[in-house]
This record gives C-alpha cells, structure tokens and sequence, in this order.
C-alpha cells in the first residue's frame, strides 16, 4: 500500500538537499528526485503538490523548474 505522505516527506528531503547541493547538476539531481517522488502522489492528492510548490518558492526555487528541466 502506498503512503503519499511519505512520498511528500521524501520530496521534501530532496528539496532540502537541492538547496545546499554543491553545484547544479547535483542540485538538478535531487530536484528531479524530489518530482519523481510527487508524481508517486495519487492524483486526487495533488493538492498537496501545491504545498510542495510553495515550500519551492519559500526555498528561492521557482516551481515550473521541475518540470522545465527535462
């Protein structure tokens, strides 16, 4: 059984590595670690995936940098 909550805590932790990553392709790396932890996410709980977009946005991070980066 999934738990979408630990799927957003996951997603978290990577956001919180990009932050303080090294250099940007590191940084990339956890970003696209962080959305693929999200797309786990059922869909009639994306809202959540709006409280993700806005901890980008508190963190600097614009959040169509996710999906722009593929």
């Amino acid at each position: 059984m999934s738990d979408p909550m630990k799927y957003l805590s996951n997603a978290q932790d990577c956001l919180c590595k990009a932050t303080v990553a090294a250099n940007s392709e590191l940084r990339d790396r956890w970003l696209d670690l962080a959305e693929s932890w999200l797309a786990m996410v059922p869909q009639d709980l994306r809202t959540l995936e709006k409280i993700f977009e806005r901890a980008l946005q508190g963190q600097g991070l614009q959040p169509h940098a996710l999906k722009t980066r593929h």
